[in-house]
Order: C-alpha cells, then sequence, then structure tokens
C-alpha cells in the first residue's frame, strides 16, 4: 500500500460496520470515525503503526492506494501495473495498537477486499463469530467444523 510517497506491506481485513460495534474496536481509536463509507467515498481504519509508518492522517487529502496480485495471473515485468488489483480509500481512523492483529491492518468494506484479492462473495479466508455469553463455543465450533474447512476455524 502507498499513501503520499511512503508504501508498506499491510494485512488487509475486510468488514462491515456491525463489527467494530460487537468486538469493541471503537473503544482503541486514536483519532478519527469507524467507519468504512462516507457516501460514495470508501474510506477504511488503519492501525496506529502502520499510520506512523505511511505518516498517514484522517484527513480527505490524500487517499490510501492499496494494491494487490491478481489471483491465477504471473507477474509482467514489463507491465507491473497490468499484474495488481488497486483501489484507493481515504483514512477514517487511527486504531490503537492492542498488541494483536490491529497494528499492521488496514480494515475496508468486505466488497472491497474481495475485489482486491480477486475472490467470489460466498469465499472467506477468514471468519470471526461472536456468541452472547454462556454459549457453548464447542458446539457452534463443531457445527462450523460441518459446514466449513478446517482450516479458518480455530
Amino acid at each position: 500500500m502507498r499513501y503520499g510517497k511512503k508504501e508498506a506491506i499491510a494485512t488487509i481485513i475486510g468488514t462491515d460496520t456491525a463489527y467494530f460495534k460487537w468486538n469493541g474496536i471503537a473503544a482503541n481509536l486514536v483519532e478519527g470515525t469507524a467507519r468504512l463509507r462516507n457516501g460514495e467515498i470508501r474510506e477504511a481504519l488503519i492501525g496506529e503503526d502502520l499510520a506512523r509508518r505511511l505518516e498517514a492522517r484522517v484527513r480527505f487529502l490524500t487517499p490510501l492506494e492499496l494494491y494487490y496480485p491478481q489471483k491465477g495471473e504471473e507477474f509482467s515485468i514489463t507491465n507491473p501495473l497490468a499484474s495488481i488489483n488497486g483501489a484507493k480509500v481515504f483514512p477514517s481512523a487511527i486504531l490503537r495498537d492492542s498488541g494483536d492483529e490491529i497494528e499492521n491492518a488496514i480494515y475496508t468494506e468486505s466488497s472491497l477486499a474481495r475485489e482486491l484479492i480477486g475472490v467470489q462473495k460466498n469465499e472467506y479466508s477468514y471468519l470471526e463469530v461472536y456468541t452472547a455469553p454462556g454459549t457453548d463455543k464447542d458446539k457452534i465450533r463443531e457445527a462450523l467444523h460441518s459446514i466449513l474447512p478446517d482450516s479458518i476455524i480455530r
């Protein structure tokens, strides 16, 4: 990814705004608002460490430029831009590092993450499930194992 003249490698997490309500991530805001879209403008939340390395701020002046290699395509040395998917988003918030994936993450709409990575609407690489207090997590895990690949269940 790029912000102005700075570049970094980051983990993209495609989600929706309900995610921020369930996991309490909004409590980690350093600045900005936890949103992924402002009208027609795509936005993203970024980790504090990533923002520091990119010297990124929450403002509508400079977009974050996101790049990802095209799925199933060979990289072209003569025309590298033809070998990548790209998108621009504006930082809506910076998240305080909390020792987990936040520090090197950029949170975008799941549709944007799918476009960049080149996967279909029903394909996922990661699934996070929240349950009510007292829920039997082993039963839920067992049910998920019956319908999902083991590689995405912890």
